[in-house]
């Protein structure tokens, strides 16, 4: 762990002050990169830590807590239920939460009207 610390220390030690850097430390001084990059870090962290719940969960309940199999697998099955409907919230309250489309401008290309062409129901 310290060794990791000493290189990523000398790292941006080293790109401070290079001309040309291979990562722009500038980057992190403004705040929504700074909040995207942490959300997307602790959005892998999250993810794996569900991996490991949702596949370790079927060994270490039988063979570390000495629970039934079948217990083990209601259990598994309601977590992973529960996890559906979670996402299925997600996905609603972001369709909810999206951008509305921008109002249409009417230009000089889109107002000129184009010839009408009737369809085949009202040709007699």
């Amino acid at each position: 762990m310290l060794v990791g610390i000493c290189l990523g220390a000398a790292f941006v030690r080293r790109q401070r002050t290079l001309d040309d850097p291979m990562v722009d430390l500038a980057l992190f001084r403004n705040r929504t990169f700074s909040i995207a990059l942490g959300s997307s870090v602790l959005n892998v962290f999250v993810s794996f830590g569900s991996f490991i719940l949702a596949y370790g969960m079927g060994w270490w309940l039988p063979n570390e807590l000495g629970f039934d199999e079948r217990l083990d697998g209601l259990i598994d099955r309601a977590l992973r239920r529960l996890a559906q409907i979670k996402a299925m919230k997600e996905l609603l309250a972001a369709g909810r939460n999206a951008p509305k489309a921008l109002p249409h401008r009417r230009t000089e290309t889109t107002s000129r009207q184009m010839p009408r062409r009737e369809n085949a129901a009202n040709v007699r």
